[in-house]
């Protein structure tokens, strides 16, 4: 991933999409770089939840699980946890492990690299008056 000010670039794998920050509402979009076609939305407004909405219709939602550990996780409509990750003091954040079990589909679990991707950018993005 590559941030210039408010707009940044993602590869995963053979794909490339383009970021980009919005002050109103505060959000970040996740676009398919090839056709500019919307693939999520990312809410930054806490009142509402850090809440991701893809273009299908399907939404996660961004919250501290342990604090103390400084371990963050997706979660899915129902609050079943779909992707975790754990934050260093120092360095980028280390994948905890995606919850296999549950109703996930295929298609939830093609959607954990977008999500890594959205945690990521709202560090670099997300951040007022950058």
């Amino acid at each position: 991933m590559r941030i210039n000010g408010s707009h940044g670039i993602a590869e995963i794998q053979d794909c490339q999409y383009t970021l980009q920050r919005f002050r109103l509402p505060p959000s970040i979009t996740l676009r398919e770089a090839s056709t500019d076609e919307l693939v999520a939305r990312f809410c930054l407004l806490p009142r509402n939840g850090l809440v991701a909405e893809f273009n299908d219709g399907e939404s996660f939602h961004l919250g501290w699980v342990q604090w103390w550990k400084r371990e963050w996780c997706w979660t899915d409509d129902i609050g079943e946890p779909v992707l975790c990750s754990r934050y260093q003091l120092f360095g980028p954040p280390k994948i905890v492990a995606p919850n296999e079990s549950g109703g996930l589909t295929s298609n939830t679990s093609k959607k954990w690299p977008l999500l890594a991707v959205l945690e990521l950018a709202m560090g670099e993005l997300g951040v007022p008056y950058s």
